[in-house]
C-alpha cells in the first residue's frame, strides 16, 4: 500500500516539474522576454544593494 502511495506522489511530482517547465519554457518565448530579462536584472540589483542595510 505505501508503495503505491510513494509511486502515485513521485508521478505527480515528476509532471508537476514538467508543467513547470513547459511553462517557463512558454512564457519565455511567447511573453514579454525582454521585459522580464529586465526586470529581473533590476530588481535582483536592487535587492543585493539593499539586503545589508535591510539585515541590521
Amino acid at each position: 500500500m505505501v508503495s503505491g502511495l510513494d509511486k502515485g506522489i513521485r508521478i505527480l511530482s515528476e509532471l508537476n516539474l514538467s508543467l513547470a517547465i513547459l511553462l517557463l519554457v512558454l512564457v519565455g518565448i511567447l511573453g514579454p522576454t525582454v521585459l522580464l530579462l529586465k526586470s529581473f536584472v533590476e530588481n535582483t540589483g536592487g535587492y543585493l544593494s539593499e539586503i545589508v542595510s535591510k539585515t541590521f
